[in-house]
């Protein structure tokens, strides 16, 4: 199983530190916007883990008792299934804000997230911090409109995020569902699941609704 093969986070921290900590120590990240662990790869990983070790050192901030989670999720679940009682991290130490906001951002960073949970975190550094969309959008080196895009898929019925999640819907066909009603949006996601709808057609399917209630 391959390692995620990220560099370290960025920000005004004081010192960074490599060190074996007792997994038992490590509090999970509040901040975490994944919500969907793929069994399979867990225990593949585990299996790797049992074999040669943790390769890449989990991230963590100095957060008493103890420390929090940053980077590596995936990892430490897999440690913990291997039965290590240590895990190699690299300890990141700065003030109670800028690890919040380190934490979050170096989420969304990772490749692996669905849209929904991206979103959620976005969501999150924007509350947190009170930024504007077009600040975040400016950290993230993204546009704001991407950013804006993401965010609406916060405004769908919380068993269609689940379907994007799980990977059921993409992120294109799940946005096409935004502008209807909360009903519509679960029965559309139902049909464009079972029928293997491409966006194109969904989004097609959504202007005819709107134009048959608009003339109704």
């Amino acid at each position: 199983m391959k390692e995620e093969n990220r560099a370290l986070p960025s920000g005004p921290v004081s010192e960074r530190r490599l060190i074996d900590v007792p997994i038992d120590q490590i509090r999970p990240n509040p901040a975490q916007p994944r919500q969907f662990f793929e069994e399979g790869e867990l225990e593949e990983l585990a299996a790797s883990i049992a074999e040669v070790g943790v390769i890449q050192p989990v991230v963590l901030i100095a957060s008493e008792p103890g420390y929090e989670l940053v980077v590596g999720e995936r990892r430490l679940r897999a440690a913990k299934r291997a039965g290590l009682s240590t895990i190699p991290a690299i300890v990141v130490e700065a003030d109670r804000r800028e690890q919040q906001v380190l934490a979050m951002i170096e989420n969304i960073h990772r490749s692996n997230l669905s849209a929904i949970e991206e979103a959620t975190g976005l969501r999150a550094i924007l509350e947190t911090t009170g930024w504007s969309q077009t600040e975040l959008a400016t950290r993230l080196g993204r546009s704001q409109s991407s950013v804006a895009d993401k965010l609406r898929l916060l405004k769908l019925e919380e068993p269609v995020q689940i379907m994007v999640v799980e990977g059921k819907l993409g992120e294109r066909q799940a946005r096409a569902l935004v502008s209807l009603s909360g009903a519509e949006q679960l029965s559309m996601a139902k049909d464009a699941v079972r029928g293997k709808l491409v966006a194109e057609e969904i989004e097609r399917r959504v202007r005819e609704k709107k134009t048959i209630t608009e003339s109704a």
